[in-house]
């Protein structure tokens, strides 16, 4: 993250920004079906069950058609994205008291705040517990309820007019690399999160 020289709002992801990471609650679950990490992602290589997980964040189908469409090529894999399975890895996931610190840190300090994710629909109900101080919130932008997802430049201008803020004077923190260059290209100021408490204290320390 660069030097910031003031900052109106922050962005968050949710899984592996507000929660523990989620590799390691993938490869849990992945161990669990007997099954190693790189196979499961090996998996979304296949241009089909890629497409079908878009269109699973997006809202443009449920689960079951992701089910449907994912058996043809990756049998194996779908327990561990459907929320109605033991092996789903969103049952692992927990959310971070560092973030919801943090939160009510920025939210006394009037700075506003957003979490911003690519999740669908049906993982909600499993994933509610694991958002943080959710009523802090000045926006929740999920991919499932406006039909588009990150790195897409239509979430960073709805994210930017829920928010009211200026791009350069909003930081965006999200575990995507990918996503992470798109929001710097946007105008953003960045802070990709490969260890989220490290990120959550590098935000703390930055406020002074």
């Amino acid at each position: 993250m660069d030097a910031m020289y003031r900052i109106d709002a922050v962005v968050f992801d949710h899984g592996g920004v507000l929660t523990t990471p989620i590799d390691p609650a993938l490869a849990a679950s992945a161990t669990e079906a007997g099954l190693s990490v790189a196979t499961v992602l090996d998996s979304f290589r296949e241009p089909n069950v890629s497409e079908a997980m878009r269109q699973l964040e997006t809202g443009a189908i449920g689960v079951d058609e992701f089910r449907t469409v994912a058996h043809a090529y990756a049998p194996h894999v779908i327990d561990l994205f459907d929320p109605r399975r033991k092996l789903f890895f969103g049952h692992r996931l927990q959310a971070l008291p560092a973030a919801e610190e943090l939160l009510r840190r920025l939210y006394a300090r009037r700075i506003r705040t957003a979490v911003c994710s690519n999740s669908p629909r049906e993982w909600m109900a499993v994933l509610e517990h694991t958002i943080p101080a959710r009523s802090l919130f000045e926006s929740e932008v999920w991919s499932w309820r406006i039909g588009r997802r990150k790195p897409d430049e239509a979430v960073f201008r709805r994210v930017l007019t829920d928010l009211g803020t200026a791009a350069a004077d909003t930081l965006f923190l999200d575990d995507s690399k990918s996503t992470i260059e798109a929001a710097a290209a946007f105008g953003f100021q960045t802070l990709h999160v490969v260890e989220p408490l490290e990120a959550l204290n590098e935000v703390n320390r930055n406020l002074g």
